[in-house]
C-alpha cells in the first residue's frame, strides 16, 4: 500500500502554468485528478486536497459583462469542487489597485501548513506553489519530521520565476510537465472514458491494465478503487465489453464474490470493446453532434435576429434620409423658383431702362 499524502495547490499559479503549457489557452484537465496524478508519480496516495484561490474581481456598482461571465464560471467551478469528497477550497479576496491582486490566499495556505506541523496527519506533503514566503513554514514542517515535495514550473523560454529558496528548503522539487495535465483529463473515470480508451486498443487487455491507465491503485480499502471496480461490473453486466474465453471461468468464479475479492483477482481477466460498446459510443457521439448542431442553430438564429435588427435599423435610417432629402429638395425648389422670378424682374427692369435711355437719346 502506498504512503498517504496531502496536496496543497496554489490555484492561480497552476492556472498560469496551464496557460503557458497550453500555448495561451487553458489545458483541459480535472483539478482533483491532477492532485492524484502528481501523487501517483511520487508513489503516494492523495487522501485530501487543499485548493487556495480567490473569486474573480467584480465591480459592485457597475459590473461588466466579462466580469459577470467570469463570476458565473467561477461559481460553477466552486460548486463542482465542493461536491468532491476530501477536496477543500480555501478562498481569499481579490483587490483592484493598479492591477488585480489576491489578498489573504497565501496567509490561509501558510496557516494550514503551520497547523499541519502539530497535527502530523501525514509524513509527506505535496506543494504546488512558487511563493518564497512559505520557506519558514516548510522549514518548521521539516523540523517536525514532515517532508515536502515541491511542484513548480520553469523553462528557458518562459518568464516564470524559479523559486530557488523554496527549492532548497523542500525535500524534493519537480518541474511540472504537460504529461501531468494529460494524465488528468477533464471528466475523470467514467464509462465513456473507459470505453473510449478501449476502442483504441487492438488487443485484449486485462482489467488491471485499465486501472493502471486511469491511475487506480490496487488497494481494496480505498473507496475510489471500489467505485472503479463497481463501474467495471456495470460495464460487464451491460455487455459493453467482451470477456475473452480464456478468462470466462475466472469472471464466473468472481460473480458471487464480494468487491474486495473481485478487486484483488481481476488482473487476469482479459477483455476488449464489444459491439454493444461500439454502439454505446456511437450513440454518445450522435448525441454530442446533435447538441452541437442544436447550438449552431441557436447561434444562427441569434445572429439572424441581430442581422434582421441591423437591416431594419438601416432601412429606417435610409427612409429618414430620403425624407430629409425630399424636404431639402422642396426647399431648394422654392428657392430656385423665387430666384427665377427675381431674375425675370431684373431682366424686365433692365429692358425698360434700356428703352427709356434710347428715347432720351
Amino acid at each position: 500500500m502506498k504512503n498517504e499524502t496531502l496536496v496543497f495547490i496554489d490555484n492561480s499559479y497552476l492556472d498560469k502554468i496551464s496557460m503557458e503549457l497550453g500555448g495561451g489557452k487553458r489545458l483541459n484537465f480535472d483539478i482533483n485528478q491532477f492532485a492524484h496524478t502528481i501523487s501517483h508519480f511520487q508513489k503516494l496516495w492523495c487522501i485530501k486536497t487543499y485548493l487556495y484561490t480567490a473569486p474573480p474581481y467584480r465591480d459592485d456598482k457597475n459590473p461588466t459583462e466579462d466580469q459577470k461571465r467570469r463570476e458565473e464560471r467561477y461559481n460553477k467551478f466552486k460548486i463542482y469542487c465542493q461536491r468532491i469528497k476530501n477536496f477543500i477550497i480555501k478562498e481569499g479576496d481579490i483587490k483592484k489597485a493598479k492591477a488585480y491582486k489576491q489578498k489573504g490566499v497565501y496567509a490561509k495556505l501558510k496557516e494550514d501548513l503551520h497547523n499541519l506541523s502539530s497535527s502530523k496527519e501525514v509524513n509527506e506533503i505535496i506543494l504546488v506553489s512558487a511563493n518564497d514566503h512559505l520557506v519558514q513554514v516548510i522549514s518548521e514542517l521539516k523540523d517536525n519530521g514532515i517532508s515536502t515535495i515541491l511542484f513548480y514550473y520553469n523553462s528557458k523560454n518562459s518568464k516564470f520565476y524559479k523559486p530557488n529558496p523554496l527549492i532548497k528548503t523542500c525535500s524534493k522539487s519537480i518541474c511540472i510537465e504537460k504529461k501531468y495535465f494529460d494524465k488528468s483529463k477533464l471528466g475523470g473515470v467514467n464509462i465513456e472514458n473507459i470505453l473510449q480508451w478501449l476502442s483504441h486498443q487492438s488487443l485484449y487487455i486485462s482489467i488491471q491494465d485499465i486501472a493502471r491507465e486511469f491511475n487506480i491503485e490496487k488497494d481494496t480499502n480505498n473507496k475510489n478503487v471500489q467505485k472503479f471496480y463497481n463501474l467495471i461490473r456495470i460495464i460487464i453486466d451491460s455487455k459493453l465489453i467482451y470477456i475473452h474465453k480464456s478468462s470466462e471461468y475466472l469472471f464466473k468464479d468472481l460473480e458471487n464474490k464480494d468487491n474486495d475479492y473481485f478487486c484483488t483477482n481481476v488482473g487476469n481477466i482479459m477483455c476488449t470493446l464489444s459491439g454493444n460498446g461500439i454502439e454505446f459510443l456511437n450513440q454518445i457521439k450522435i448525441k454530442k453532434e446533435l447538441k452541437l448542431l442544436n447550438d449552431l442553430i441557436k447561434e444562427f438564429d441569434k445572429k439572424s435576429q441581430e442581422s434582421s435588427k441591423i437591416l431594419n435599423d438601416s432601412l429606417m435610417n435610409l427612409d429618414n434620409s430620403i425624407k430629409t432629402f425630399d424636404n431639402e429638395s422642396r426647399k431648394h425648389s422654392k428657392l430656385l423658383e423665387w430666384l427665377t422670378i427675381t431674375l425675370a424682374i431684373i431682366a424686365a427692369i433692365s429692358a425698360i431702362l434700356t428703352l427709356i435711355q434710347l428715347k432720351v437719346i
